[in-house]
């Protein structure tokens, strides 16, 4: 028989014990907050790389946030999967995405340069 919703809530009552939950988030925040420099760092790389193809392919400002939502979507992919996967799952999101930004970038041409920051992952596309 299914438990209720009670009896759930009682369960994870009695697992949460306040003073457990902060000395794990003590003893890891060194490693946690030198990760999140790290990805900050590079998600910050990836924005002026993205301004900078669209720069160069005369795209307003305006549709900046479009596109780094692509750059950043791959990024993901990237960090999650790898190998085939990871290039299954980018397409994916390429496709999604040629589709979406196709009254500005009707050719795909800043989409692939954008796919092509990842390379060394992903493979090229051209």
């Amino acid at each position: 028989m299914p438990k209720s919703g009670e009896d759930r809530a009682a369960k994870y009552g009695a697992k949460f014990d306040a003073e457990v939950v902060r000395s794990r988030y003590a003893a890891t925040s060194t490693i946690a907050k030198t990760a999140q420099e790290t990805k900050q760092r590079e998600l910050a790389t990836l924005a002026t790389n993205v301004r900078n193809i669209l720069d160069t392919a005369g795209i307003p400002a305006i549709y900046t946030a479009a596109f780094l939502s692509f750059a950043n979507k791959l990024y993901g992919v990237i960090q999650k999967f790898s190998g085939d996967v990871a290039v299954y799952q980018a397409n994916l999101e390429y496709t999604k995405w040629v589709n979406m930004v196709s009254p500005i970038d009707s050719d795909a041409s800043v989409l692939k340069q954008i796919w092509n920051l990842f390379a060394d992952t992903l493979g090229t596309k051209s």
